[in-house]
């Protein structure tokens, strides 16, 4: 007796099912795409080319491989810190040592990482434009700043200036107050420089760079990417410490 043939039907849903099955193959290996670093960003503090650093007396999750030097990351070694270059950070008194650490991390990372010249701003090639930030990373900097003061929601244009530098325009408020959640901090503080997502491939300042030996990196230096899980396995505490 003759097998009767597949029905359209099922043939229907093999091909709807196809493109689904391709993508469980494909993305196992997009979560760790290496990351070519062909420069850095073009700031005043910023190298030309990553290199070595082993002396960095803070941000040390860059010391394999730098765009900033020693001395650009100096202001980072002592807490609490009152200023870094231009920014004024006490105006509303210290930062808690938590959200300190996280402050520390976004500099650090823009100063230092030689990923970010990926996110370099098309017409400030100094400055960072839409950095895909974890949303993960977003929300553990805006709960470990609720209870710390700032005066104004964008850290980069919303101050006064006279000769001393960034002034208040209006009285300090809790962080909690002033942005709804870790998406709007993030969003807002450093203007366009951050756009929080909840992809894989996003970056937490910091963990992008952490370990990267053999496990993390290939043969020639470029660094791969760490998967959103185990970037919030490493920010459960969120304190910014290792800096």
């Amino acid at each position: 007796m003759a097998m009767s043939p597949p029905s359209s039907s099922f043939d229907l849903k093999l091909l709807l099912l196809l493109p689904l099955i391709l993508l469980y193959l494909v993305l196992p290996s997009m979560r760790c795409r290496p990351l070519e670093h062909p420069g850095c960003l073009a700031g005043s503090w910023h190298k030309r080319h990553p290199s070595p650093e082993p002396a960095l007396p803070a941000c040390r999750n860059y010391t394999k491989k730098s765009c900033c030097t020693p001395q650009e990351t100096s202001v980072f070694v002592t807490s609490p810190i009152s200023h870094v270059d231009p920014i004024s950070w006490d105006r509303c008194g210290n930062l808690s040592l938590r959200c300190e650490g996280y402050f520390k991390r976004v500099e650090c990372f823009n100063r230092c990482s030689p990923m970010a010249i990926q996110w370099a701003h098309p017409a400030h090639p100094g400055l960072l434009h839409h950095t895909p930030l974890c949303l993960d990373f977003c929300n553990g900097w805006f709960h470990s700043c609720a209870e710390d003061l700032t005066c104004v929601r964008n850290w980069i244009y919303d101050w006064d200036w006279n000769i001393e530098g960034n002034l208040c325009p209006g009285p300090c408020t809790p962080f909690k107050q002033m942005y709804r959640d870790g998406r709007d901090l993030c969003e807002t503080i450093w203007g366009l420089a951050f756009l929080p997502v909840s992809t894989e491939d996003c970056i937490s300042p910091g963990c992008e760079a952490r370990n990267t030996d053999q496990r993390d990196s290939n043969e020639d230096g470029r660094i791969n990417f760490r998967t959103k899980r185990s970037l919030f396995l490493e920010e459960i505490e969120g304190s910014g410490s290792g800096f």
